[in-house]
């Protein structure tokens, strides 16, 4: 996840990201950041010498709660300068900016469009970034949760501009997606969740961006 292959557990008040070297940066109270208030908090972890930075945001869009995180940083040392200039709306596809997209039913998803793949369930173990995701999604909504709540994907489908070169499956690597995640929360009264995530890149290394849509 985060462009670096890593893999990451989140809690309310610690996040540890194992990342590819080996190393680990440890975000404490990551998740209590309250994104309404605040639009360029920059997080910097206690544990040197390690970088993750960050700035965050929310807006209301029709029924949706949006919230915006955009990584700027992640890295295991701090030797150089942080890029803090994102620069969204010339570098990006304008596909992948503008309002956040509707929902995405059954009904309404093409069968053979090139622009759409169906996760199969066998690839959510080697993909788990996804289930990073919809954590983030739950507790953003569920803000007085104090520990990583019990989740599971029930489908997945994501959507790129571009047609897939020889597997579909290639989606999943893009750096420009949009992601219609199903799920449940399996605690002591089980509910079924929506969320719409687009995940974007501005071609700067350790730049990305996650919209996340909260569905009603």
């Amino acid at each position: 996840m985060l462009g670096l292959d890593s893999t990451a557990t989140i809690f309310k008040r610690e996040q540890t990201l194992s990342l590819r070297a080996g190393k680990s940066i440890i975000l404490r109270s990551l998740l209590t950041v309250t994104t309404t208030s605040l639009w360029r908090q920059w997080i910097r972890p206690p544990t040197l010498p390690s970088l993750f930075r960050l700035c965050s945001g929310s807006y209301t869009q029709d029924t949706y709660d949006i919230y915006t995180w955009r990584i700027l940083a992640c890295r295991p040392t701090c030797n150089k300068s942080v890029n803090d200039y994102w620069d969204r709306d010339k570098e990006m596809d304008p596909f992948y900016t503008g309002d956040m997209p509707k929902w995405l039913s059954d009904e309404a998803l093409p069968t053979h469009s090139k622009k759409y793949y169906l996760v199969q369930e066998s690839e959510l173990p080697e993909n788990d970034w996804l289930h990073l995701f919809i954590e983030i999604a739950f507790l953003k909504a569920n803000p007085e949760l104090v520990a990583s709540p019990p989740l599971e994907i029930s489908k997945v489908v994501l959507e790129t501009k571009e047609d897939y070169i020889t597997e579909a499956r290639e989606k999943l690597h893009a750096e420009n997606a949009i992601f219609y995640i199903s799920y449940k929360y399996t605690g002591v009264s089980s509910s079924d969740h929506k969320a719409i995530i687009r995940k974007t890149m501005d071609g700067v290394p350790e730049h990305m961006s996650l919209e996340i849509a909260l569905v009603k």
